[in-house]
């Protein structure tokens, strides 16, 4: 249109009408919208509809349920191992909308009225841009052009590369309500983003290849290009795949991948295609199934008694069986009664011997059987068993390649000989119990115990191994909680007066990490494994998003040089050589 060529209020001219029709008079500053002194000019013609979304579906078979695989755009034919599903071709791209362009007029009643915004907000705005990117300590957070703000799980850290850390990460857009996987070093330089996470998914596992990142949403499992995050395959499992256990989505082999799913239903599926290879659906609903090399071990309701589980070794490749056995021993209390066993349940702990084929597994309640098997062969190498102990499942144990140590039920560890099976106790002092983390340092045992009478604290104590013999013990500070490792969420909430500490074992060497709401601290300690006496190595103020006296914290990965963390949405990493925050990720 036109627009009028005078101000309805002063009368001054006014300049010519922008693309949408507004007119800003520069004398006077009113504004004007399709406001005609003649008549209408005739509307201009449509542009190009927008594309439609790549959206489709497809089905085959999962088990005996739907596993359906959503078509890329563009096309072509993609051939899997067991089908040819013809649709778009992978990696194509459909035809984009055209992007919308800022429109604009001559630009003179619009400069006058941005001074005066300028004026009047600039101050306002520049303080709210200085309050986002500091710590509220005066140290400047991860400056990153980044639009994502890391969510408050999801993280895979990507070990062994030179130059900063990088990770891929569930992220939040920046003022919507959308969530992407990216890939992003960990000092805020993002390397891409892929929208592929479904409206109802907030969490997420990642595996990743030397070509591949594979993300586990809900119901949807997503392969990405590692370089440039493109799609490579998608497709849908016939329930969520397990979020509550690190070993439910895995990698097996160099070319297949583990998924287990709510409904206990283990599936491998080809890592190039996404062709299903196999699905075993388990008998009991708390079977569980982990990688063991290039094939999978699954542990499941036995057929027959007297054995509760049996364990499996299932070929990586096809699903077939290669190994069965069923872990029971004479119980001790009867020895002239063979048919009265001891055997674990679905819930017991099989533990991997490091460097070895084989496992060990140590049950019962108040008299205990321990054996060890060799997974390939299923035979075991040793059996054992021990009147008058018990072992608790309320706590993680600590496993090295000779040691097994397991919390006891009553006030003590159970110590676990790897190459012999030998089963010993070890005593704890009065008034403790094993709550916290065990750690095998060297041939001593480093156990965080938490005190049972008048107000809870902590203490970190060291044992002989062999001997059993308490060397020394530390008081930790007051109202501190340990990290839980162990769990799929090891996330804290801290307040003012609170901490929370997590123990990190290199070899010989033990450092005691501790972070500290008040000053929002994290404090790295080197404890001498011998003697108990520590020395605090470096003190930093951990990075957040917003300034408040609680945080939420938690390790998202240890290894012996480094402790990588998330406070408020804020990723960082401790060195543990130097004490300080090296990088961190804010979006």
């Amino acid at each position: 249109m036109t627009g009028r060529s005078t101000c309805s209020q002063c009368a001054a001219p006014l300049p010519a009408a922008d693309a949408d029709g507004n007119q800003v008079c520069a004398t006077c500053g009113r504004f004007h919208h399709g406001e005609l002194d003649g008549p209408a000019a005739p509307p201009p013609p449509p542009g190009p509809p927008p594309a439609p979304p790549g959206a489709g579906s497809g089905a085959g078979p999962f088990g005996g349920g739907p596993f359906g695989a959503p078509p890329p755009t563009g096309t072509g034919t993609r051939q899997g191992n067991d089908a040819t599903v013809a649709g778009p071709a992978f990696g194509a791209g459909g035809p984009k909308p055209t992007p919308r362009r800022s429109r604009t007029g001559n630009g003179v009643g619009c400069i006058v009225v941005l001074v005066i915004l300028v004026a009047l907000v600039g101050p306002l705005v520049a303080g709210v841009v200085i309050y986002l990117r500091t710590d509220g300590s005066g140290d400047s957070s991860s400056d990153s052009s980044s639009d994502l703000s890391p969510s408050s799980g999801d993280l895979l850290v990507l070990s062994g590369e030179q130059g900063p850390l990088r990770a891929v990460i569930l992220a939040s857009v920046v003022g919507s309500s959308d969530r992407v996987v990216a890939l992003t070093t960990l000092d805020g330089e993002v390397a891409w983003q892929a929208a592929v996470v479904p409206g109802d998914v907030y969490s997420a596992q990642f595996e990743v290849t030397d070509d591949l990142v594979l993300a586990s949403l809900g119901h949807l499992i997503v392969a990405l290009d590692r370089d440039t995050g493109a799609e490579r395959w998608r497709i849908e499992a016939p329930d969520e795949v397990r979020s509550d256990c690190d070993e439910c989505f895995a990698l097996v082999g160099d070319d297949g991948l583990l998924a287990v799913s709510v409904d206990a239903q283990a599936s491998v599926v080809a890592l190039d295609t996404g062709a299903l290879r196999w699905a075993e659906r388990l008998t009991s609903p708390s079977g569980t199934a982990r990688a063991f090399d290039g094939n999978v071990l699954v542990t499941d309701e036995a057929d027959a008694p007297p054995a509760q589980i049996a364990v499996a070794l299932l070929d990586g490749s096809t699903g077939d069986e290669l190994v069965r056995f069923a872990p029971t021993c004479p119980d001790p209390a009867f020895p002239d009664q063979p048919d009265i066993v001891l055997t674990p349940y679905l819930s017991t702990p099989i533990t991997r011997i490091p460097g070895t084929d084989d496992v060990v597994l140590a049950f019962g309640s108040g008299r205990i059987c321990a054996q060890r098997w060799d997974v390939p062969t299923g035979q075991v190498q040793w059996s054992r068993t021990a009147d008058e102990v018990g072992i608790s499942s309320d706590a993680p144990g600590a496993v090295s390649a000779t040691e097994l140590v397991l919390p006891g039920s009553e006030q003590q560890l159970v110590r676990i000989g790897l190459s012999e099976g030998s089963i010993s106790t070890i005593a704890l002092p009065p008034d403790t119990q094993p709550s916290g983390p065990l750690a095998v340092v060297g041939s001593r045992l480093v156990a965080a115990l938490q005190t049972t009478r008048g107000t809870p604290t902590w203490v970190l104590t060291a044992f002989d191994l062999r001997s059993g013999a308490e060397q020394w013990s530390r008081p930790l500070s007051r109202d501190l909680e340990p990290f839980a490792l162990d769990s799929p969420f090891s996330s804290v909430s801290i307040s003012e007066g609170t901490s929370a500490f997590v123990t990190v074992v290199d070899g010989d060497r033990l450092a005691l990490v501790t972070v500290t709401a008040a000053g929002r601290r994290v404090t790295t300690e080197r404890i001498d494994p011998a003697t108990g006496d520590g020395e605090v190595v470096g003190t930093a103020a951990f990075r957040t998003s917003y300034e408040s006296t609680s945080h939420q914290v938690r390790i998202d990965d240890v290894a012996p040089d480094r402790v990588v963390l998330t406070a408020d949405s804020v990723i960082q990493v401790l060195d543990l050589t130097t004490g300080s925050i090296t990088e961190s990720f804010a979006g």
